[in-house]
């Protein structure tokens, strides 16, 4: 007998996510939550904002107060799009007038509890990462991430947070945009090296990690990004955002970026680790939710397949290079244990359906066990392929469960 395993995905990584780093900043992909999956809900008590004393649009969440990042069009700022995929940029212009936007596209605050989702969409200030949600189809950001072009004033009287531009516009000087796994030189310098400050979260804590890319004076270059100590691969979920440090030209000159202690400020800030905090309770909730609907889904499979502990997704012959038939077999497992072994039989059948018989022995029914599989939890799928020597005339066959035992000793047996 010849085996071959693959496993289904099992969720399974609620209790990893509250004692590894598997968490990720709202403004941070997600291998885990869908776009517009529901995070929570904006509050009751409803503040208000403003920008040099104009309204704006804003909703309470989290002690905060987020503003549409598309209305910001209208009060001092530009806002770069390129397409649904890439990022959201904004740029402070300190020539472009404070208008506002019209009465009537400006949200009142109100008592309605407003789903607030999650987002893929990255939104940026500069090459800074902001936190984002999405909220009435709008991607909103905290009114309080743009004090970096003024300042941000509360009167408690009427419930307003307002923003006082002044006339910082958070130049990007060095010419290096990021965009998602790239890097973009958009300077009249050819750059023959950059360095990226990346941070994250790792095992509760936040850290960060330099990354040098040498550019050779090409116009963009790939970003490799944080690869994951203990599994290799990329982080997702523990990313939080990047800046650059500095660049190195062609003719050899460091120039550093002006803005690097402002980022790092930022994304290692006491507001970025509650958000961070506050996404890994998100994730866990998803996943709970998810958990529990994957195991009512499996029951019910269980309750279809006649409450058989292992369902045959598939049965089909083929033949070896010997002429062989070979039944090959895979087996779902439809309960919430682990299963380390079962037993089964095998009826081979003719063209004309009748029960092919050993050539040698005579026997009617194979009896096969299988064990020594790995893991194989709830879920999961087995494959293996059983050699029928001495079936010659086999062109179909019907297996069947006899028995199963699971890693907490109990055994099921068929009737």
């Amino acid at each position: 007998m010849r085996k071959w395993m693959s496993h289904a995905i099992v969720l399974t990584l609620v209790s990893v996510l509250l004692l590894t780093s598997m968490a990720g900043t709202a403004s941070a992909k997600s291998e885990f939550l869908k776009e517009g999956t529901i995070v929570g809900k904006v509050s009751k008590a409803q503040l208000k904002g403003s920008i040099n004393g104009i309204a704006i649009t804003g909703y309470t969440f989290r002690d905060s107060l987020w503003i549409p990042v598309s209305h910001l069009s209208q009060y001092g700022f530009d806002i770069q799009a390129n397409g649904n995929s890439g990022p959201i940029r904004i740029l402070r212009n300190t020539s472009k007038p404070v208008k506002g936007m019209a009465a009537d596209k400006i949200k009142k605050p109100t008592s309605k509890l407003t789903n607030v989702h999650f987002t893929q969409k990255d939104v940026l200030l500069g090459n800074r990462k902001l936190t984002t949600y999405q909220i009435d189809n709008s991607a909103v950001i905290r009114l309080n991430d743009l004090a970096l072009f003024g300042e941000v004033l509360w009167n408690g009287q009427s419930k307003t947070l307002e923003l006082k531009l002044g006339n910082m516009e958070y130049e990007n000087t060095l010419g290096i945009w990021i965009a998602g796994d790239k890097a973009y030189n958009r300077s009249d310098k050819q750059i023959n090296e950059i360095s990226i400050k990346h941070f994250f979260m790792y095992r509760g804590n936040l850290y960060d990690v330099s990354e040098v890319i040498d550019t050779s004076g090409k116009q963009f270059a790939d970003i490799q990004g944080l690869i994951d100590p203990d599994s290799k691969e990329k982080l997702v979920d523990t990313y939080i955002g990047s800046t650059v440090e500095y660049v190195i030209t062609s003719t050899g000159d460091q120039i550093d970026n002006p803005y690097l202690k402002q980022d790092s400020d930022y994304y290692k800030s006491k507001t970025m680790a509650e958000d961070v905090l506050f996404q890994l309770k998100s994730v866990k909730t998803y996943m709970e939710a998810a958990e529990k609907e994957y195991y009512m889904k499996l029951k019910e499979e269980l309750k279809n397949n006649g409450n058989r502990p292992l369902k045959f997704v598939t049965q089909k012959i083929t033949y070896n290079r010997f002429g062989s038939p070979e039944v090959n077999l895979s087996l779902k497992n439809l309960t919430e244990k682990k299963v380390v072994s079962f037993e089964l039989t095998i009826t081979g059948y003719d063209g004309k359906g009748r029960i092919v018989k050993n050539s040698i022995t005579g026997e009617s029914q194979v009896k096969g066990r299988a064990k020594d599989f790995g893991k194989y939890g709830p879920g999961d799928v087995i494959e293996f392929t059983w050699v029928m020597d001495f079936y010659n005339d086999m062109v179909k066959a019907n297996a069947k469960l006899t028995s199963v035992k699971f890693s907490d000793g109990t055994v099921w047996r068929a009737k």
